[in-house]
């Protein structure tokens, strides 16, 4: 069947317009997966490869911090970056327009950006797939690569993934101009581990998602180049390959081959043993339900946490009670070590739900400034400095160096390690793992967060909400004025926004006096004002 064919007289039910308009929004498409435009997305990954001369180019299945029962998609582009607006705009025309102008919409793209060629008539294309561990990505990989079937495109499935592990894939791919191995991302942080010298088991909540097979990733090939003999690197030059080669051939454990049966050898103590990825754990659940995970309800110490996707990380600590270490606190002791090694601009990306103290305090060392929700805009802002730091409240973030040599052993090695990520926490957890080690200093308390937090209430339509450019509330009226007649009485800070992931409505409050009962005020409203569903806006204190 030809393509004009397949995507006009015979168009399938799976590339259908969508029953309500969809929107692109930070992470992509999220719902649940038998609403999800898998195929009209996909052509778009298609069409941008092809009109890119065949660039390699990501599709993640992936819902992150949402319910297992959701699954998403979203795009990454030839550099390893989220699509621009531009192509965002490109991909939501694609995925609403009509059936009967699907071919043709599809045309116009093609041909204004593929040197006026029919759409299907052009370089072949690389698409790259990576997914969650959702059992719903399975199904999901495999509607994508039947509708390839019919063009000239070639699709290499990663199976399970991180998110910034794709991006990473894809950025290399393309920098090299040759497929690299999924095994590639391990081995970039075992090289810093094995400069950091880094011996200190650290305990992990993968919250039951991508983590627990990245970070036992990371594990087998610290023990295949012999890393925990006895403290010492025994292993060869080959190991590495060795293990690959045994892995593939099914033969037994590798590591458990080269070093015995002790399989207790490890940097990573994975805490997680089975459950629904972010059911009750993960980094979000800690931040907003300010719990320890439900699976370590005799937790004890330090621990790291990512979310599902692993794009997010943040440290928790239960001794008397649970505190935990957010992407603010993170982002000031990699500022403050940064300006003490370097001698160049230095620049911090903040949210705007950044605490306010964080941001004071990050400005007694560099140049401070808080920009949109969205990690894009955190990447494009940090580009502007030398070396610029960002990350939001939530832990996901990086760091951009415009240089490749900074003349230090080592910071250059450092340098390495970020140089193809893309706002990859595991970066940041792994330099913090080494100045925790090198630099204790650093983690003490360095500022006193102003009291804050943060609620989301379900709604039916979080798009009821409308902010302006600085986050104020312009619609629904009546919620702007209710949050008018707060602020009124309190000082402080108060942001809601609709998500542009999943039906909530977020609000978030900082302020130096009744905090709780502020912000609990707003969600109130919010449930009343703009169609809340389920229970009613609550705070637990257990």
């Amino acid at each position: 069947m030809d393509i004009k064919s397949l995507l006009t007289k015979n168009l399938p039910s799976t590339l259908k317009k969508p029953s309500s308009t969809l929107h692109y929004g930070t992470s992509g498409y999220r719902d649940i997966p038998s609403k999800l435009p898998i195929s009209r997305t996909t052509l778009c990954a298609y069409m941008r490869s092809s009109t890119l001369a065949g660039k390699y180019i990501g599709i993640l299945l992936t819902a992150s911090h949402n319910h297992a029962r959701d699954n998403g998609i979203k795009l990454v582009d030839h550099n390893g970056e989220m699509f621009d607006h531009t192509w965002e705009t490109i991909v939501n025309k694609i995925v609403n327009c009509e059936d009967n102008t699907f071919y043709s919409e599809l045309n116009k793209v093609h041909r204004n950006y593929g040197n006026f060629r029919q759409f299907g008539d052009g370089p072949k294309a690389n698409i790259m797939v990576g997914r969650d561990t959702r059992e719903s990505g399975v199904k999901l990989v495999e509607e994508i690569v039947e509708l390839m079937g019919n063009f000239n495109c070639s699709v290499v499935d990663y199976g399970v993934v991180s998110t910034p592990q794709l991006h990473y894939l894809v950025a290399c791919s393309n920098k090299l101009n040759m497929l690299v191995e999924k095994e590639r991302y391990f081995d970039m942080f075992v090289d810093f581990i094995r400069f950091a010298d880094l011996r200190e088991k650290v305990k992990v909540d993968t919250s039951n998602g991508v983590a627990g097979y990245v970070l036992s990733g990371i594990n087998e090939r610290l023990c295949a180049v012999g890393y925990f003999d006895d403290g010492k690197e025994t292993g060869s030059e080959n190991t590495a390959k060795q293990f690959d080669d045994e892995k593939e051939h099914g033969s037994a454990n590798a590591c458990e081959k080269e070093h015995g049966t002790d399989m207790k050898q490890e940097l990573f103590v994975i805490t997680n043993k089975d459950g629904e990825v972010n059911d009750r754990c993960g980094a979000q659940y800690i931040q907003y339900e300010k719990e320890v995970p439900c699976h370590l309800e005799n937790a004890k110490g330090l621990y790291a946490s990512f979310d599902g996707d692993m794009d997010r990380f943040i440290y928790f600590t239960v001794n008397d009670g649970l505190t935990y270490m957010d992407g603010d606190r993170q982002a000031s002791i990699l500022v403050r070590y940064l300006s003490e090694k370097v001698n160049c601009r230095i620049g911090c990306v903040l949210s705007d739900y950044s605490n306010s103290a964080a941001v004071n305090y990050v400005g007694k060392y560099c140049e401070a400034v808080r920009v949109r929700t969205g990690i894009k805009n955190f990447i494009k802002k940090s580009k502007e400095y030398d070396i610029g730091v960002y990350n939001e409240p939530n832990g996901h973030g990086g760091i951009f160096f415009g240089k490749e040599d900074i003349g230090d052993e080592e910071i250059n090695k450092i340098i390495e390690m970020y140089r193809d990520c893309v706002a990859d926490p595991l970066a940041n957890f792994l330099l913090l793992e080494y100045l925790r080690k090198t630099r204790p200093a650093l983690f003490e308390d360095t500022y006193v967060p102003f009291p804050s937090r943060m609620l989301q209430v379900s709604v039916a339509d979080p798009t009821v909400v409308v902010n302006s450019e600085n986050l104020d509330v312009l619609e629904p009226v009546a919620l702007k004025n209710v949050i008018g007649n707060i602020m009124k009485n309190e000082k402080g800070k108060v942001f809601v926004r609709p998500s542009g992931t999943e039906n909530v409505i977020r609000i978030f409050c900082e302020a130096k006096d009744n905090v709780d009962v502020m912000c609990l005020t707003v969600a109130q409203a919010v449930y009343d004002i703009c169609g809340g569903v389920g229970k009613h806006p609550e705070i637990s204190y257990v």
